[in-house]
Order: C-alpha cells, then sequence, then structure tokens
C-alpha cells in the first residue's frame, strides 16, 4: 500500500460541476430517499467509463489497497470508500448515498480487497468481525467501514472528519505511517506498526479488512520479494571480490556494482506491483550494506 497523490489527477467530466451527470443523480437520489427511504436506489454514473480510466491512471492499474497489477487481467472495481448503500457495522445507517459518484471516495480495487469472501490466510487472526469456514476466514471489504470517532455521519451535512475512519484511504493518509513491512517464516507479512508498543489502529483494522495478508497475495509478493534478496546477494558477493582487487580495477568494478544496485530501484517505481514493499526493502539492504562495508573500510585502531 502506497501513498496517492490525488491531485495528479483531474475529476472525471461524469463527476464534475453542478451541472455533471454526477449531480443529477444526486438530485434523484436525493428526491428518491426523501420519498422513499426505505427502498434502494441504482447508482450507475460512479461506472462510467471515464471514470474507471482515470481511476486506472491515478493508481497506475494497481489496486489502491492491495498493490495487485489488476488492468491487464480483470475489470477495475470501482470500490467506494465510504459505503453508498449500507454500512456493515451500523445496521440503521443509510450508506453515504450522497458520496455514490463523489471522485474523492472513488478508488481503484482488485475484487479480492473489495468484495468479501472466504480466503486462506498467512497470519493467525486475520478475522475482521468474519466466521471461519473450512479453515478460511471471511475478508474483504464489502460494506465495512469501521470507524473510530464516537458517531457516524448519516447525513450530508454531518463532519464525515470527525468518524475518524478506521481504514487507510491512501490518497488521504501515508499508509507507511502505520503498516510495517516483516518477514516470518517464509513469508512477507504486512502488519500495524507499533508506537511505543501500542499497535497502530489503522493499520490494524485495514490489513485485516483487506486482507492483506490473504495466501495468494502473500505469495505473489514473497516471489518478488525473494527475486529482489536474490540480486542483492549476488551484488553483496560481487563487492566482497571487488574489495580485494588491486586499484583501478576494484573501484571500477565497485561503480558496475553500485548502478546495477540502483538499477534495482526500478522495481520500487510507483507504476510497479508491491512498490511500497519493493521500496522498503532496498532501504534496509542499502542501509545494511552500507554499514558492513563502511566499518571494513575503517583501518585498525580507527575511530
Amino acid at each position: 500500500m502506497r501513498r496517492v497523490d490525488r491531485t495528479r489527477v483531474p475529476v472525471p467530466a461524469s463527476l464534475d460541476g453542478p451541472h455533471s451527470p454526477a449531480a443529477r443523480e444526486r438530485l434523484r437520489a436525493a428526491q428518491h430517499f426523501l420519498n422513499t427511504p426505505d427502498e434502494a436506489f441504482t447508482f450507475s454514473v460512479y461506472k462510467q467509463q471515464d471514470v474507471v480510466d482515470a481511476l486506472n491512471t491515478l493508481f497506475l492499474g494497481k489496486c489502491a489497497y492491495c498493490e495487485s497489477s489488476i488492468k491487464a487481467v480483470e475489470p477495475t472495481d470501482i470500490e467506494h470508500f465510504r459505503p453508498k448503500g449500507r454500512v456493515s457495522e451500523c445496521a440503521d445507517h443509510p450508506g453515504y448515498w450522497w458520496l455514490a459518484a463523489a471522485w474523492d471516495n472513488l478508488l481503484a480495487s482488485c475484487i479480492d480487497c473489495n468484495r468479501r469472501r472466504h480466503h486462506d490466510v498467512c497470519e493467525a487472526g486475520q478475522v475482521p468481525g468474519g466466521q471461519g469456514v473450512n479453515g478460511q476466514v471471511t475478508l474483504g471489504k464489502g460494506d465495512m467501514f469501521p470507524i473510530l470517532g464516537p458517531q457516524y455521519a448519516r447525513a450530508e451535512g454531518d463532519d464525515h472528519e470527525a468518524e475518524d475512519a478506521a481504514l487507510i484511504d491512501p490518497t488521504r493518509r501515508d499508509p507507511s505511517a502505520h503498516l510495517a513491512w516483516r518477514e516470518e517464516g517464509d513469508w512477507c507479512l504486512l502488519g500495524p506498526r507499533a508506537h511505543l508498543g501500542v499497535i497502530d489502529r489503522y493499520g490494524e483494522h485495514t490489513a485485516r479488512v483487506f486482507g492483506l495478508n490473504r495466501q495468494g497475495l502473500v505469495e505473489v509478493r514473497t516471489a518478488r520479494l525473494r527475486e529482489i534478496q536474490a540480486r542483492v546477494v549476488l551484488i553483496e558477493r560481487r563487492i566482497d571480490r571487488a574489495m580485494m582487487m588491486p586499484e583501478p580495477y576494484s573501484s571500477e568494478e565497485l561503480t558496475e556494482i553500485f548502478e546495477e544496485f540502483l538499477s534495482l530501484y526500478a522495481f520500487a517505481e510507483p507504476d510497479q506491483p508491491y512498490c511500497a514493499m519493493v521500496d522498503d526493502l532496498l532501504a534496509r539492504e542499502s542501509q545494511r550494506l552500507t554499514s558492513k562495508y563502511d566499518a571494513l573500510m575503517v583501518p585498525a585502531g580507527g575511530a
């Protein structure tokens, strides 16, 4: 999960302005819920092609939550951060129908992050209020929207920020401040950070609700991690050999090795799957290698 700047993509025409299709649909919805509050309303404008295209551009063809590439292999699910029809945690909530076609409430999602279904998981305790079935648990956002604030906003004029959404919208909140990568056994897992021994609640809810450690996702994500780790091992071996060479061969070889290490950052570009994980890995490996070889280069008896 990575931070995304929503302002870099203009609001799609279907959603923009007081005379847009979205504005007209919202007026129809308001009239509908005024007259028939207990009946569902069918929203459609948020599915317009220009909205899908804009979201795919904004999130670079990836899921906003798990960073899997979706554009090439399956239709993009348009995810409502605040659910438009109902809220699982609040039975009498009408849903945030007034945000059904609000650009700031829409994200690109893969099917498994957006829809609730049974999954195998790679981490104990991955049950966000769902029931286990044959060793699997129910994951995916669906209509879930937990909050940390005192009450839900139930009308357009209510204070939405006071809800204190427990889930991370990566266009509003930096995921890296709340989620941390760790290797556990054979897998690369994503979980909440701990601040002074206290588990980050935004990270905890987000990892659980979106199922960011579901088995299939973890397997693919870990394969990318292992691929890069293997290349770092080869780079480290080359450094060891280069440091035994006489000059100028040692410096020439080390320059090439440095360029090879930098080339790994191509996997951390924003359009790459799991780039947040790769960026974290390369930052740690860079620090480790720097510390190792700086120490080796300190003369005996030096500071």
